[in-house]
């Protein structure tokens, strides 16, 4: 009955730990998505940024040559 006791404790164990590795896979797997979303974000984000920086040059352009046809 002992060795019973044993292996019933012994394969909740076996499934305890299973659970865990497929805990710890899954989160490997999110954080490996959210990774490349992040990827993806910054990259976005620069892409925005140059295009603001291409529009404020084009304002500041636009106000000088607009500053100049009201001083002539």
């Amino acid at each position: 009955m002992a060795k019973s006791k044993v292996k019933k404790a012994r394969e909740r164990l076996d499934k305890a730990v299973s659970r865990l590795e497929a805990l710890s896979q899954d989160r490997s797997a999110l954080t490996a998505a959210q990774a490349g979303e992040l990827a993806s974000l910054k990259a976005e984000r620069e892409a925005l940024q140059d295009t603001a920086r291409t529009v404020s040059e084009r304002l500041d352009s636009t106000i000088a040559q607009i500053k100049e046809v009201l001083e002539s």
